[in-house]
């Protein structure tokens, strides 16, 4: 029975931290997205006025 209570208690803990990594990772890929449209939209007015 204590077993099952720990690999519970473990199990709660991962999943936590799951939840926290990919909310992070979703912070991440936004900020990625942002940058890549901003470099393309960079690259797009040098070549209109240039």
């Amino acid at each position: 029975m204590k077993v099952l209570f720990q690999l519970e208690e473990q199990n709660e803990r991962l999943r936590l931290q799951n939840l926290k990594c990919t909310a992070q990772l979703q912070v991440l890929k936004s900020c990625a997205d942002r940058a890549k449209h901003w470099q393309t939209s960079a690259l797009f007015s040098n070549s209109v006025t240039v």
